[in-house]
């Protein structure tokens, strides 16, 4: 069902960079991890983030995912114990999803505060429709007083 819903991923946004999952996708729409290897230079040439910092912000995030991901075993049984249990089988793992998505989103904003603010970007997690991506969306300045530089999206979401 994975290509199915990621179909519903957007190709392009302007002023955004999409990253799309690459590993099994929970119902909740969570993916296990994120494309490392879906650097674009283009896009990233006039913010200073280079490839290999790009790849440990993902590694970051995706390490994250792995370490509080369930077990096999226990998604195993909560698909196969899903139409007995009338649902209530998928309690446990999704249990463990919800805090790794609270724990990415930590990630998320720590990496947005230390790395990604100074090069005018923030990342976000898109979750839509039983599939996930990570978006890098590029700020612009403006200018609220005399010396208050604040930063805002380029691009709205959807």
């Amino acid at each position: 069902m994975d290509p199915l819903f990621n179909k519903l991923i957007p190709q392009f946004k302007p002023a955004t960079h999409i990253i799309h999952p690459t590993g099994k996708t929970f119902i909740t729409g969570l993916a296990c991890n994120y494309d490392e290897h879906s650097y674009d230079p283009a896009f990233f040439a006039t913010t200073g983030l280079d490839e290999l910092q790009y790849r440990q912000l993902l590694d970051i995030i995706n390490t994250t995912l792995i370490t509080y991901w369930p077990c096999t075993m226990c998604q195993i049984i909560g698909y196969c114990l899903c139409p007995c249990t009338l649902g209530l089988s998928f309690v446990v793992p999704g249990m463990a999803i919800a805090e790794a998505r609270t724990k990415v989103g930590e990630d998320i904003d720590r990496i947005n505060k230390e790395v990604l603010q100074g090069k005018g970007l923030f990342m976000v997690l898109q979750v839509y429709c039983s599939t996930s991506w990570l978006e890098i969306v590029k700020m612009k300045r403006t200018k609220k007083g005399r010396e208050d530089v604040e930063m805002e999206p380029l691009a709205r979401n959807f």
